[in-house]
């Protein structure tokens, strides 16, 4: 499975500990790691490295490539050529997607949510990815996942 991994917010909402230039999901909030890491490390438990791509913006790429480094995970970055939100992050990812790999199936994760990758969030995405083949889209409500 391949996963995207939105990170090019700007995560202003956090003030005055995020800033535009250090957003929110890049900051270690609770514990050593930061919530982008977080979210890369369950993005680990159904993808390899390569087939996690992760979308930023310009103003973010060397953190995204440092905080990807500090944890031994060398993801695809891709880089938005311009900011225009959630779904252009997510048609950009999908269309890159298609053009190197092919039909695949896709996870499309937030890079700014703390939840933990525990037995239920497994069990749950294993759930979708069945449904997923069955031609399906699926979305996940965080009420169905363990929420610290």
């Amino acid at each position: 499975m391949k996963t995207i991994i939105l990170a090019g917010g700007s995560g202003t909402r956090l003030f005055p500990l995020s800033r535009t230039c250090y957003p929110k999901q890049f900051i270690p909030l609770l514990g050593k790691e930061s919530l982008f890491q977080r979210s890369v490390r369950r993005a680990l438990l159904f993808s390899r490295p390569e087939e996690i791509y992760v979308i930023t913006s310009t103003a973010h790429r060397f953190l995204v490539a440092d905080q990807l480094a500090e944890i031994g995970a060398p993801c695809r970055v891709l880089t938005e050529p311009e900011g225009k939100n959630t779904l252009p992050a997510i048609a950009y990812g999908m269309m890159t997607i298609l053009e190197e790999c092919g039909d695949d199936t896709v996870a499309v994760l937030s890079s700014d949510q703390l939840i933990e990758g525990g037995d239920a969030y497994t069990t749950t995405f294993r759930a979708a990815e069945g449904l997923v083949e069955e031609h399906l889209v699926t979305t996940i409500g965080l009420s169905d996942l363990a929420v610290v």
